[in-house]
């Protein structure tokens, strides 16, 4: 059996990237639950039919960047590609990423699998636990007591999904701005204020809990739950891209976190790549208590 401490800190990935440039185009066009002129619909429909096609889609490949300024006790960073993967909807929960902590953490790069209740991760970070290369698994709904530390690692702003369900929280006014491009493809930009407690009353089930996660840990670090939020919604009717700005609290040394988060590919087939059982550790086969 292996000896080892768990000696990982507290890992926040923290959701979102880098938007594609800035975007341009006209001045705002429809504001609140004012009419469209798509169908008729208001402006919080027509965000809310572009979710559930997103959603519907099944998958999504995702690219991440991060930027954190202004804060006393955190590092000013701007990371183009801070979070890149693959991840599902659905409720069985498929996730692939690879994210750089060298500069949020000096951990180095990490990846991490998600499959169903379980979770591979590798990197520096996880070499004091299944060595040098290996994969740390971790069965997430084990109630072995060395799971518990690694469970926030695979929930809250750390699943890559939830990115588009914190819409779910948008309040008041809803403004969209039309004759925009995205990567060379038209689109409109739907921006209002996003209150993730307000999220907990429409949210979707399968999705609450991740919610719950990511309130708590907001709650601990004194970041608002109300963030600013803009979603891009391409010429297919699918969102493209969502950024979110957090304020974060004294106890971090406020400032902001802008975190934007790109999809691509929707519907494509994943390929979780799993790896091969030589190069697994499981979490329950090593003695974590030290000495």
């Amino acid at each position: 059996m292996r000896r080892a401490r768990i000696g990982v800190a507290p890992i926040v990935v923290a959701l979102v990237l880098a938007a594609c440039g800035a975007p341009g185009g006209s001045a705002l066009q429809s504001t609140g639950d004012a009419p469209s002129a798509d169908a008729g619909l208001s402006v919080r429909d027509e965000l809310q039919v572009a979710m559930d096609a997103t959603v519907a889609t099944g998958r999504v490949r995702i690219s991440q960047s991060l930027e954190i300024s202004g804060s006393s006790a955190l590092p000013s960073v701007s990371i183009d590609e801070a979070t890149v993967g693959q991840a599902a909807f659905g409720d069985e929960r498929q996730m692939r990423m690879s994210a750089d902590l060298t500069a949020l953490a000096g951990m180095g790069r990490i990846e991490m699998i998600r499959d169903g209740s379980l979770m591979y991760a590798r990197g520096a970070a996880f070499d004091e636990l299944a060595g040098p290369g290996n994969w740390l698994l971790v069965d997430l709904d084990s109630d072995d007591p060395a799971v518990a530390p690694f469970a926030p690692l695979a929930s809250g702003q750390n699943d890559l999904t939830m990115a588009i369900f914190y819409l779910y929280g948008l309040v008041d006014e809803v403004s969209v701005e039309e004759g925009v491009t995205l990567a060379d493809r038209p689109a409109r930009v739907f921006s209002g204020e996003a209150d993730l407690e307000a999220a907990r009353e429409t949210i979707p089930e399968a999705r609450a809990e991740s919610l719950e996660d990511l309130l708590a840990n907001m709650r601990v670090t004194g970041v608002s739950p109300v963030i600013r939020a803009e979603a891009w919604v391409a010429d297919d009717g699918l969102i493209h891209q969502v950024r979110y700005v957090y304020r974060i609290g004294d106890r971090l040394g406020g400032g902001t976190m802008t975190t934007v988060m790109q999809f691509s590919d929707h519907g494509e087939p994943m390929d979780l790549d799993l790896p091969d059982a030589s190069e697994v550790v499981n979490i329950e086969d090593i003695d974590v208590g030290g000495g």
